[in-house]
């Protein structure tokens, strides 16, 4: 089985988000290739500021061109702190890993991205988004190679992946009950809601840690902090 963790990371304190991700891989036994991108172009994506967070899809069809079985992108907040093997295992069993993120579509999307999905506001405040920065797809699952050509194709069509983490002017949604866009996340989200793939549960693997956060269950195998 060939897996792969792999990561985009430039600017500010994000490379050495990388490099926690990378060593601590290493102490959680995690046993899979750690692919470390620091430039775009090593990949194909365009910058962060032309698409901003399209380097995660871009970095997920690397995986699959590669020949890579499966593969999971993780954030730079991230870093595993056990080993990620029931991770793998549902990604194995399941096809793909997607949690929970606490929040709903309808708060973070744009209109223009619900229009493309045929989704109302109203829909959109029932629909749970996913932590988008830690992805896992078993590229021998049709539906989970099917999402990533379509979430990759988003990132491509000029407008779903842009937009304003705000929404203080309307100037994503004129309906107060939008607070901005979440680029990959929102769109990440309504796609895997349109293709009845399942979410796990907030705070089963992943936990955010820090003051205001609960203390991490037993079974949480990575963190999510930014880097010092």
């Amino acid at each position: 089985m060939k897996r792969a963790v792999v990561n985009y990371a430039v600017g500010a304190w994000y490379p050495r988000g990388q490099a926690r991700l990378r060593a601590s891989m290493v102490v959680a036994n995690c046993a899979v290739e750690f692919i470390g991108f620091t430039d775009n172009r090593n990949f194909g994506s365009p910058t962060h500021q032309q698409v901003p967070y399209a380097f995660k899809t871009y970095a997920l069809m690397y995986c699959l061109n590669k020949g890579y079985d499966q593969a999971i992108y993780a954030d730079a907040s991230i870093w595993a702190v056990k080993t990620w093997k029931p991770i793998w295992d549902l990604i194995d069993s399941q096809g793909y890993y997607f949690e929970e993120a606490g929040h709903v579509a309808g708060t973070w999307t744009k209109d223009s991205v619900l229009a493309k999905f045929g989704i109302t506001r109203d829909q959109a405040m029932k629909i749970p988004v996913y932590s988008a920065g830690f992805t896992g797809l078993n590229f021998h699952n049709p539906k989970a190679v099917e999402f990533l050509k379509r979430w990759h194709g988003y990132a491509n069509d000029g407008d779903s992946f842009k937009g304003t983490w705000g929404n203080e002017n309307g100037q994503m949604s004129k309906d107060p009950r939008c607070k901005g866009h979440r680029h990959d996340l929102s769109v990440a989200s309504l796609l895997a809601w349109q293709m009845d793939m399942k979410l796990g549960k907030g705070g089963d693997f992943l936990a955010y840690i820090g003051p205001g956060y609960l203390k991490p269950r037993d079974t949480v195998v990575a963190y999510l902090h930014p880097c010092k």
